[in-house]
Parts: structure tokens; sequence; C-alpha cells
């Protein structure tokens, strides 16, 4: 059996003879035998529609020229009237996606400001505690240079990269070392758990 007939004959559920299956031809039929064409001819792995594959599938179609050519325009009209009822699905989405945003933005925002707040206004060290959360604090240390650019040139060159490498500072100011311009600074960084 041909693929043209294998075609026909699963669509047509058993119906032979071609002329038989021309007056059994309905929008629902062509449909379905142009999206079958149009399936066969998506390259599974890749999602693409092989050209070639689709041309193969479109000439076993058995209508007359002009026939087939106005049946992939209602087809084509069909494929796009069935892709714009999803547009207001998509725009709806959108606008959902887009107010979601805002409110996470917004709760993030606040959050952050009450962190920032306790932050500045807790005695440092601080702890507290209940069954809702608990503050506590951590604290971190990091290098501040304030080197002018000419001085950087007489520190050791193991203690700078073409920035100030602030890792090697700080581990030679731990081990005794005075580097002029620079410091350990202690900062306390608030924890909500």
């Amino acid at each position: 059996m041909s693929h043209k007939q294998g075609m026909k004959t699963s669509l047509f559920r058993g119906v032979t003879g071609v002329n038989q299956m021309k007056s059994k031809l309905n929008l629902f039929n062509l449909n379905q035998m142009y999206d079958e064409a149009l399936n066969g001819a998506i390259d599974q792995e890749t999602g693409e529609i092989l050209e070639e594959r689709l041309v193969s599938l479109l000439a076993d179609i058995d209508d007359a020229k002009e026939t087939k050519i106005l049946n992939i325009v209602a087809f084509i009209k069909n494929q796009e009237f069935l892709a714009s009822q999803y547009q207001g699905q998509i725009d709806y989405l959108k606008e959902e996606l887009k107010a979601r945003t805002s409110a996470q933005n917004t709760y993030l925002n606040k959050a952050k400001w009450l962190r920032e707040y306790l932050n500045k206004t807790v005695e440092k060290g601080a702890k507290y505690a209940d069954d809702r959360g608990s503050l506590h604090w951590t604290t971190s240390h990091s290098v501040k240079v304030d080197i002018e650019p000419e001085m950087l040139a007489k520190i050791r060159l193991d203690l700078c990269k073409i920035e100030p490498n602030k890792t090697a500072i700080k581990k030679a100011i731990e081990g005794g070392d005075l580097i002029i311009g620079c410091m350990i600074d202690e900062k306390k960084t608030v924890v909500i758990k």
C-alpha cells in the first residue's frame, strides 16, 4: 500500500476507492488530511518542519491543483484562527505575571527595608527569638583600602594585583604587618531566620 493510500485509508477508516473518498470529503476530513501532512513533516527531535517532507506529503493528497491550493489556504486560515485563540490567554498571563512580579517586588522591598531598619536600630550582638523567628548577628570582616595610586607602588607586590588584593592584605594585617591606608573593618549583619 502506498503512503498516499495508507494515509487516506487511515483517514477514512477503511473506505476504499478514490471516488468514494472524494464523495466523503468534508471540512473535517480535509483539515485532518492537511494536518496529518503537516504533522508528518515535523522533525520529532527538533520540532522543525522538514520542507521536502511536507511538499511530498502534500503532493500525496489526491486533489486537483486549484482545490489543493484553496484547501491549503483554508487550512492556513484555520491554523491562524486556532493560534489567535491563545492570544487572550497570553495577554492575560503577561498581565498576571506583571502583577505578581510587582507584588513580589513589593514584599521583597518591605523585607529589605525592615532588615536595614533592624540593622541600624537593634543593639549589635543582641539576640531575640520566639516560635515565629529569631534575630542574631554575624560578624564579617572586609578590608578597606584607602591608598593613593602612587602609594600602591611602594607596597609589597604580593599584596596587590592591578587593584589591591584585599585577601592578601587581610592576611598580612592579621599576621602583624602594618600596611599604611589599610585596616580590617568589622561589620555586624543581622540574621533573620
